[in-house]
């Protein structure tokens, strides 16, 4: 219904039907409701991937903020952050829908690219299990508090 209706294409409407038909058309649903925050989301089956994507954009941009606030950029490079394996992992194509159709984490270099590797995937959960009592820490309350050089190191498996 969605389709059919995006397909109309009025002059001026204020939902961009391009997009809406695009995301539609490739299975990307779920997007609808991170670009109108009033369509009704609904559960996806792409939604478990969308979620832990949305949790290493996080993690990486904690990280990125973090080193640059220490004025030390380069405890973020050696997270070898370097995107999603586009040819074996679903998260490249959530990624590149999340930055390039929705505009977000824009911030985080590499979000959108190819890694071409299929071992990035399992490198960033190993991360996200490291950062699991970082962000506790930190994050616990109402304040966003920064990471350390130490826990930066932590988070990058040193």
């Amino acid at each position: 219904m969605v389709l059919l209706t995006a397909s109309q294409k009025k002059e001026g409407y204020w939902v961009d039907i391009d997009l809406v038909a695009e995301l539609v058309a490739y299975g990307d649903e779920w997007a609808l409701s991170w670009k109108y925050q009033w369509f009704d989301e609904e559960d996806h089956p792409k939604d478990p991937i969308v979620s832990e994507t949305v949790k290493i954009f996080e993690m990486m941009r904690h990280a990125k903020n973090s080193a640059e606030e220490l004025g030390k950029p380069e405890l973020f490079n050696d997270l070898y952050f370097d995107g999603f394996d586009g040819n074996n992992d679903e998260h490249h194509g959530i990624a590149q829908v999340l930055v390039n159709k929705l505009d977000r984490f824009t911030d985080i270099p590499n979000a959108a690219s190819n890694s071409h590797s299929a071992g990035s995937l399992p490198r960033y959960r190993a991360m996200l299990k490291r950062y699991a009592p970082i962000k506790e820490e930190l994050l616990a309350g109402a304040q966003y508090k920064l990471m350390s050089e130490e826990q930066l190191k932590i988070l990058a498996g040193e």
